[in-house]
């Protein structure tokens, strides 16, 4: 997956939290983290703010995009 630079001041970026990310794949936060594992899966890495995971839903969508291709 290609590295994004994105401004603290980009509001078009848009970020998910663990929960939303869980919701969005209806699956816990145990499977996220070994989908984070799997090299094969290659699900993308979280940003990480005092503590917590957030994601950017770009890279969520880019990764939804390659598994409907891959299917």
């Amino acid at each position: 997956m290609q590295e994004r630079a994105v401004s603290p001041h980009d509001e078009t970026e848009r970020f998910l939290r663990g929960a939303k990310v869980q919701k969005r794949y209806d699956t816990s936060r145990f499977t996220i983290l070994r989908w984070m594992k799997d090299e094969a899966v290659r699900f993308p890495k979280p940003i990480i703010i005092n503590r917590q995971n957030f994601w950017r839903l770009s890279d969520l969508q880019d990764w939804d995009a390659k598994q409907v291709e891959n299917a």
